[in-house]
């Protein structure tokens, strides 16, 4: 990506196409890059194509994407729910293998053998208790949970 395209896409916040794969000038799917991202949410969407052709659906993940340079930018990624085959998507197996949740964080990349590989690294943290109290009440310390 151009520079000024991903400067312009920090600062408006556009969402960005997640592709750990590209294809070649031969057609051929090759490693593109790999990502740290944090699942913010997902669905389901139904497609229908405009030539006519039968409607299938997509899993489309939102993500957040953890620059190296500690810089986030929204995402998504999205992976046709079935194969050739009419089964699950390999990819959407792993997901639902590795328990993903939201604000959980994965790498997503290219495996040796050119598969799409995605690993969990990081959990979300937990949300921490918070206390409803009055300004004129009194907090015994015993039940602050720090």
């Amino acid at each position: 990506m151009l520079k000024i395209n991903e400067e312009l896409s920090k600062k408006e916040n556009i969402m960005i196409e997640i592709k750990p794969q590209i294809k070649n000038e031969a057609g051929e799917w090759i490693q593109n890059k790999d990502y740290k991202l944090e699942l913010i949410g997902g669905e389901v969407v139904k497609i229908t194509p405009k030539n006519g052709s039968e409607s299938f659906e997509k899993a489309v993940y939102h993500f957040d994407i953890l620059n190296d340079d500690g810089t986030r930018q929204k995402g998504f990624y999205e992976i046709p729910t079935t194969n050739k085959k009419g089964e699950i998507n390999y990819q959407i197996k792993k997901m639902i293998e590795l328990e993903l949740d939201k604000g959980d964080i994965i790498l997503l990349g290219t495996d040796e053998k050119g598969y799409i590989s995605i690993t969990k690294v990081g959990e979300a943290s937990e949300e921490l208790p918070t206390i409803n109290a009055d300004d004129d009440e009194e907090i015994d310390p015993k039940n602050i949970p720090f």
